[in-house]
C-alpha cells in the first residue's frame, strides 16, 4: 500500500467517525424524533465513495430521496390493506433501490434510496400519520447527512494525488454478476424479512437497515470467506450499542454521549478501513451501532424503549437467514446466467 493510499484510508476512517459523532450529538441536542437518521445518511454516503460528490451528484441524491419517500409513502398508504398489491409495490421499490446500489455510478443514490425505503415503510406500517408527520424530519436528515459529508471531507480531505484504488477481490467477484441479477437476489432475500418485521414499526428499522447494508456488500457472495466476519461485525456493533446506551443512560451527561460516540465510531471506522479485503464486512456492524444506539435516544414512544438485546439477537438471526438464502439462491442465479442459450445471446449482442 502506497503512502498516499494509506493516508487516504486513515482520513476516510476519520471522516466516518467525525460525521457519526457530530451528527448523532447534534440530533440529540435538537431532540430529533429519529436521531440516527442524519448520521446514518452521512455514513452511507461516505462509505459508498471516498471522493467528494459533484453538484450534479448531490442534486441526484436529493431527487432520489424525495422521489423515494413519496413513492414509499404512497405504496404504504394506498396498498397496505391490500396484501398482494403491497407486496408487489415493495418488491418493485426494493428492486429499484438495490439495482441503483449495484451500478457504480449510482451507488450513493442507491444506498440512500434503500435507507429511505426501509425507514419510511417501517414508519408507515406503524402509523401512516406518523410517517407523514416525520416527512420534514426525513428531509432535514437527508440535508444534514449531505452537509455532514461535505464537512467531513473539508476537515479530512484526500491527499492531492490520490486516485481510486483497484477493486478488491470481493468487488471483482461480485462484478461478474450483472447488477440486475444481484438486485433480484437482494430483493428476494429482503422482502420476506421486511414483510415479517415491519409490523414491529420503528424497532424493525434496526434489523432491516443492517440486512440491507449486508446485502449491498460485495463479499456477501463469498460466504465461506466472509460469513464469520460479517457475523462478528454485526455482533460487535450490537454489543457496542448496548454498552454505549448503558453508559449514557446511567449518567445522562451530554459530554459523555459525545465521548462514547466518538470513541466507538473511531474504533468501528478503524475496523472498516483496516484492509481492503476485510474492511467492508464491518460496515453492517457500524450501521447496527448507529441505528440501535440512535433509537435508544429517540423521543418517539417506540424509539427510546427499544430493547437492545432482543434486537441484537434478531440481527444475528437475520444474518444467518441472509447467508442461508444466498447460499441457496446464488448457485441458481449463476446457473441461469451461465445457461448456454443465455451466454450465446450475450455473445451475439456484444458482437453485433
Amino acid at each position: 500500500m502506497s503512502p498516499d493510499v494509506g493516508r487516504a484510508h486513515v482520513r476516510q476512517g476519520l471522516r466516518l467517525a467525525v460525521a457519526v459523532t457530530i451528527g448523532l450529538s447534534v440530533e440529540v441536542l435538537r431532540d430529533a424524533a429519529l436521531p440516527f437518521l442524519a448520521p446514518m445518511v452521512a455514513l452511507q454516503l461516505l462509505a459508498a465513495s471516498p471522493f467528494v460528490p459533484t453538484i450534479g451528484a448531490v442534486a441526484l441524491l436529493l431527487v432520489v430521496a424525495c422521489g423515494t419517500a413519496i413513492l414509499v409513502y404512497g405504496v404504504a398508504t394506498l396498498t397496505l390493506s391490500i396484501p398482494g398489491v403491497y407486496v408487489i409495490g415493495m418488491l418493485l421499490l426494493y428492486l429499484w433501490g438495490f439495482a441503483l446500489c449495484f451500478i457504480p455510478r449510482f451507488r450513493s443514490a442507491g444506498s440512500l434510496a434503500v435507507t429511505i425505503i426501509v425507514i419510511v415503510s417501517s414508519l408507515a406500517t406503524a402509523s401512516t400519520g406518523l410517517a407523514l408527520g416525520l416527512v420534514s424530519e426525513l428531509v432535514l436528515a437527508v440535508l444534514g447527512g449531505i452537509a455532514l459529508m461535505f464537512f467531513a471531507h473539508a476537515v479530512f480531505p484526500n491527499p492531492p494525488d490520490y486516485t481510486a484504488p483497484a477493486p478488491s477481490l470481493a468487488a471483482e467477484e461480485a462484478a461478474r454478476i450483472p447488477p440486475i441479477a444481484r438486485a433480484v437476489l437482494a430483493t428476494i432475500i429482503m422482502l420476506p424479512l421486511h414483510l415479517s418485521l415491519t409490523s414491529d414499526g420503528v424497532p424493525a428499522i434496526v434489523v432491516l437497515m443492517t440486512t440491507a447494508t449486508l446485502l449491498r456488500q460485495p463479499g456477501v457472495a463469498q460466504l465461506r470467506q466472509y460469513a464469520v466476519a460479517f457475523g462478528l461485525g454485526n455482533l460487535l456493533g450490537g454489543v457496542l450499542a448496548t454498552v454505549s446506551a448503558f453508559l449514557f443512560h446511567l449518567h445522562g451527561e451530554f459530554l459523555l454521549l459525545v465521548a462514547v460516540t466518538a470513541a466507538t465510531s473511531l474504533f468501528l471506522s478503524t475496523c472498516f478501513i483496516a484492509t481492503d479485503r476485510w474492511g467492508p464486512v464491518y460496515l453492517p456492524g457500524f450501521v447496527t451501532y448507529v441505528t440501535l444506539f440512535g433509537l435508544t435516544l429517540s423521543s418517539l414512544p417506540m424509539g427510546s424503549e427499544v430493547a437492545v438485546l432482543p434486537r441484537v439477537l434478531q440481527i444475528a438471526a437475520a444474518a444467518v437467514y441472509v447467508f442461508a438464502a444466498v447460499s441457496l439462491l446464488l448457485p441458481l442465479i449463476n446457473r441461469f446466467l451461465n445457461h448456454p442459450q443465455l451466454s450465446k445471446n450475450r455473445i451475439d449482442t456484444s458482437t453485433a
